[in-house]
């Protein structure tokens, strides 16, 4: 609902915390206690007055349950941690969940990196748009100063790393 009713093109990072938040309890209450969230965030950050890309958190969140942590055999843990250095926003997402290998790490890395980048298709035909439209936004949001790295290790999980200007309402 959040995704279609939301035009707004800047937001409250307390706004994105909610809505992942409510996205976490909508899949808690399906499938228990199978991942577990955590949030580790800045006593300096203030989140009503911190401004982000509408719409930056919940997609990296949906991308490492569904392709990391649910796949997984056992219990889960995401965590999301912020905090701000050199003036600059720092989102961090992390999963201990499947990781991915060099080659598949390469290419999304790649296509990120290209503003006219096609979305990645996976094994199973769906084309990966989610993390394509983050990176837009956040290049329009930061007149590029922005950035989306991706760590993964096979077995291991995989960290998202959003990088932003600290921009204040």
């Amino acid at each position: 609902r959040y995704s279609l009713m939301s035009n707004d093109e800047q937001v409250p990072l307390s706004r994105e915390v909610r809505i992942v938040d409510e996205y976490y309890s909508i899949y808690h209450v399906r499938f228990g206690d199978r991942i577990r969230m955590e949030w580790r965030i800045s006593d300096s950050l203030d989140l009503t007055e911190t401004m982000v890309p509408s719409f930056i958190l919940q997609p990296i969140v949906e991308n490492a349950i569904y392709h990391g942590l649910e796949p997984r055999k056992g219990k889960g843990h995401l965590r999301i941690l912020s905090r701000v250095h050199n003036n600059m926003l720092i989102l961090m997402i992390e999963d201990d969940g499947l990781g991915m290998g060099d080659d598949e790490l390469h290419r999304l890395n790649q296509i990120m990196q290209s503003p006219d980048a096609q979305p990645m298709e996976s094994e199973n035909g769906r084309r990966s748009i989610g993390l394509l439209n983050i990176v837009r936004r956040l290049q329009l949001f930061s007149d590029g100063t922005g950035s989306i790295t991706v760590s993964s290790t096979p077995g291991q999980g995989t960290s998202v790393c959003v990088k932003m200007p600290v921009k204040e309402n």
